[in-house]
C-alpha cells in the first residue's frame, strides 16, 4: 500500500505523517535555533539534515549510504525536508562532535575512552521539555550500557570477545531517551559510571531549574528513581 501525501506517489510516502508531525510540533525550529549557526548560504538547515537520518531508519535502512542509494530520490521537492547527500550529512554529523576524554582507573591498565556531548545532551533535554515530558508525575530513570558490535578503526574488543562500541544509555519511563555518552568496547559497565551519572543529574539540574544531590547513596531527584 502506497500512502500519498504529497503530489508524487511515493514508495516511502507514510513518513511524511512523521515529517508532518515534526514541523507542526515545533521539533524543527527547535533544532534549528539550539544548533551552531549555519552560513547565510548554507543550503540545508539543521532539521533537513537530522529528519534525513531519521528518515534512514524510519524506512528500513541501516547505514548513512543509504540516503543516497536508495531514499533520497524519493523525496525531491518535498514539502517538509531538503535531503542532503550522504557526504553533507556525515560532514553536518562531525561538526557536531567534542573531543573525546580518555582515563584510567586508579590499579587498571585498560584506557577507556569516553566521548560526551554537552550541546547534544542540552538539545536532548530541550526536546523532552518541548514535549512536556518532564511534567509528568512520576519518572523513572534507567541506566543500561549496550554494546553497538562493529568494525570501525577506533573500535575495541568487548566482552562479547568482538568489536564495538559501548555507550552509557539513560531512558525515563522506559521509552523516552534522557542521555546518551558513547564509550569504547573495552570499558566495562561499572567503569567511571559514577561520573557518567553525575553528568547527567549536572545537565539536568543546569535545565531544568531544579536542585539535584548527587552525593551519597543515587538520589531521587525530582521524583525520579532509578530502576535495576
Amino acid at each position: 500500500m502506497k500512502i500519498q501525501k504529497s503530489k508524487a506517489i511515493s514508495a516511502f510516502g507514510g513518513l511524511n505523517f512523521v515529517l508532518e508531525y515534526l514541523s507542526t510540533s515545533g521539533i524543527g525550529q527547535l533544532l534549528d535555533n539550539n544548533l551552531p549557526e549555519l552560513a547565510p548560504q548554507s543550503k540545508y538547515s539543521w532539521s533537513d539534515v537530522l529528519y534525513s537520518l531519521l528518515s534512514i531508519y524510519l524506512c528500513g535502512g541501516d547505514c548513512i549510504e543509504d540516503l543516497q542509494t536508495h531514499l533520497r530520490s524519493h523525496f525531491t521537492d518535498n514539502p517538509y525536508l531538503n535531503m542532503p547527500s550522504s557526504d553533507t550529512m556525515l560532514r553536518r554529523i562531525g561538526n557536531l562532535s567534542e573531543p573525546a576524554a580518555e582515563c584510567m582507573t586508579k590499579r587498571g591498565a585498560v584506557v577507556h575512552t569516553y566521548s560526551p556531548n554537552s550541546a547534544l545532551g542540552q538539545l536532548n533535554i530541550g526536546v523532552l521539555k518541548h514535549l512536556g515530558v518532564f511534567k509528568q508525575k512520576e519518572l523513572i530513570v534507567d541506566y543500561d550500557n549496550t554494546i553497538i558490535f562493529n568494525e570501525k578503526n577506533d573500535s575495541k574488543m568487548t566482552y562479547k570477545r568482538a568489536q564495538g562500541y559501548q555507550p552509557g544509555v539513560c531512558t525515563i519511563n522506559e521509552n523516552q531517551v534522557l542521555y546518551i555518552e558513547n564509550r569504547n568496547g573495552n570499558s566495562d559497565a561499572k567503569s567511571f559510571q559514577r561520573d557518567t551519572l553525575s553528568r547527567l543529574f549536572h545537565l539536568l539540574e543546569a535545565n531544568l531549574d531544579r536542585k539535584l544531590t548527587t552525593s551519597g547513596p543515587m538520589p531521587l531527584p525530582i521524583n525520579m528513581r532509578l530502576s535495576n
